[in-house]
């Protein structure tokens, strides 16, 4: 941030302070909650986003990314981008910490860069020194989700850090970069993920879907269901499950820098709903007409035709594998579920011939975007079931995380826009794809393998 932007800054803080507490207490507690708690959390986090957008540094960030003045000065610093916070999601993971912290961390470090005017500055051209920003920001986003969340424990330090990546910065580097980071970013500006809205915003449908209204108008029946009663278990936790990874997914791609949480968290929502549009578990019409008429009360724009909406749902189909527009239609289905059976019967076929007849076998490299990732909810609660202290066991970050130096090697002499965590296939090969490939959620966690992006 230039120095004339730094007081201005700092007289937010107070304000700066209200919208973190309320952006906390939109997170938590949000499990089990009924149609009008849901409604009342997502007022909350609209205000609280409101007023954290206007602060100067997200302004400033906003105005960097709208004149692409970033992308022309590094454009490689999206691919570094994109790699280290895929990095940052393994380091959470590892340690037991909230993937909401990744979406912090992101923020901050974007922030800082969008503060420095000079367009040559080492953190955007350099590796190392954009290696300690990146640390020393997740490393400030952890503490202060701890700080908010609950009581003060160590899970990771700047030394653990830089033992995990293993590269040229020092922890006396990332502590200096610290320094930079509170010097000219607001860490108390900071408003709530697009996975921690996707629960609210699904209670909110649930409740719907029970048979009460949006706004004033909804029932004390649809008010007093639960988001886990108001529609089928299964569907609610394929929703929950999809929606959350989408959101996830969206803080590696930098086009989403500039989006509004709340936006990318009803966009995730919207796909992750289309992916029921084929199945007997679909939401009723008039339910969902409910849900977007609550969901506008609610957040304050239209979920349905809102430009920013439209657009980040379409970057969120655009980095998902086999995802088309619209849907296939039943006769493409069927034609799939054809090919898929008269494969297995082929297939059938060759283990029941003899055992002395040569079989043919195609060695196929394996394909990253077939490696299924962990849904993002079953990884939290098994790495929080046992989380693992780096002060008690520093050899972690030697033996399950990727060497940060090794993933930005090279990067720096791209210009092109960073490669899309899925790349589109080729249609011939979508029609021997299976019928369950269909769903959103099934394409979306064989989207990429993040040790796979990073190894190759």
């Amino acid at each position: 941030m230039p120095p004339q932007h730094v007081k201005n800054a700092r007289s937010t803080t107070a304000a700066g302070t209200d919208a973190s507490a309320a952006a906390s207490e939109v997170v938590n507690g949000v499990a089990g909650m009924t149609f009008q708690r849901a409604a009342s959390h997502l007022i909350d986090a609209a205000s609280v986003e409101s007023e954290t957008l206007n602060m100067p540094d997200h302004l400033l960030l906003r105005a960097q990314v709208e004149s692409r003045s970033l992308e022309r000065a590094a454009p490689h610093n999206a691919v570094w981008r994109q790699r280290v916070s895929e990095w940052c999601y393994q380091v959470v993971d590892h340690v037991g910490e909230s993937r909401e912290v990744v979406y912090r961390a992101m923020s901050v470090l974007d922030r800082y860069l969008a503060s420095d005017g000079d367009a040559s500055s080492d953190c955007r051209n350099d590796r190392d020194a954009y290696q300690a920003a990146a640390m020393a920001s997740l490393l400030l986003a952890a503490h202060g989700s701890r700080r908010r969340d609950g009581p003060p424990r160590r899970v990771f330090g700047a030394g653990d850090l830089v033992r995990a990546g293993r590269g040229g910065v020092t922890a006396e580097d990332v502590e200096v970069a610290a320094r930079k980071i509170l010097s000219r970013v607001c860490l108390r500006s900071s408003c709530a993920s697009p996975a921690g809205l996707v629960r609210p915003i699904l209670a909110l449908l649930s409740g719907c879907c029970g048979g009460g209204g949006g706004g004033e108008e909804s029932s004390s029946s649809s008010s007093s269901s639960s988001s886990s009663s108001a529609i089928p278990k299964d569907v609610h936790h394929s929703l929950l499950d999809c929606a959350t990874f989408l959101s996830e997914l969206s803080v590696c791609d930098s086009s989403f820098v500039s989006m509004r949480s709340s936006v990318v968290a009803v966009a995730a929502v919207r796909c992750a709903l289309e992916s029921c549009d084929d199945s007997s578990t679909s939401i009723p019409d008039d339910a969902r007409a409910r849900f977007y008429a609550a969901l506008e009360g609610a957040m304050g724009f239209d979920a349905v035709r809102s430009s920013e909406v439209l657009e980040a749902t379409r970057r969120l189909r655009s980095i998902c594998v086999d995802f088309d527009d619209g849907g296939d239609d039943q006769q493409q289905r069927q034609q799939r579920q054809q090919q898929q059976q008269q494969q297995g019967d082929h297939e059938q076929q060759q283990e029941q011939q003899p055992s002395s007849s040569v079989r043919v076998v195609d060695v196929v490299p394996c394909d990253e975007r077939e490696v299924e990732r962990p849904s993002p909810t079953a990884a939290a609660s098994a790495q929080s079931s046992s989380p693992v202290d780096a002060a008690t066991d520093p050899a972690w970050c030697a033996v399950s995380c990727d060497n940060v130096a090794v993933i930005l090697d090279d990067c720096i002499e791209e210009t092109s826009s960073p490669k899309r965590r899925c790349r589109e296939r080729d249609p011939s090969a979508s029609s021997s794809s299976s019928s369950s490939s269909s769903s959103l959620l099934h394409r979306a966690k064989r989207a990429r393998n993040l040790a796979a992006i990073i190894e190759e």
